[in-house]
């Protein structure tokens, strides 16, 4: 399962929950993947958030991601 941030508003986003099916790029790979909404956002950021802290520092994820109402969005892969 892949995650990403993104505010309820991008263009990419909107495509994404329009036409979930959608392909990603990992380490020169192109694998396909289907958008799955979140069934609680509320546990999916607790999840997250503290990985994202770890990897970008705490100011950044509180800055970028929590106070400016971004979304995860969670894609899965399609075998």
């Amino acid at each position: 399962m892949l995650w990403l941030r993104t505010d309820e508003r991008t263009d990419w986003y909107l495509n994404l929950v329009a036409h979930p099916d959608a392909r990603v790029i990992v380490a020169g790979r192109e694998l396909p993947v289907r958008y799955a909404p979140s069934e609680d956002v509320n546990a999916d950021l607790q999840r997250l958030v503290p990985l994202w802290r770890e990897k970008y520092g705490p100011m950044w994820v509180q800055d970028w991601f929590v106070e400016s109402g971004r979304v995860p969005v969670r894609l899965r892969l399609i075998a």
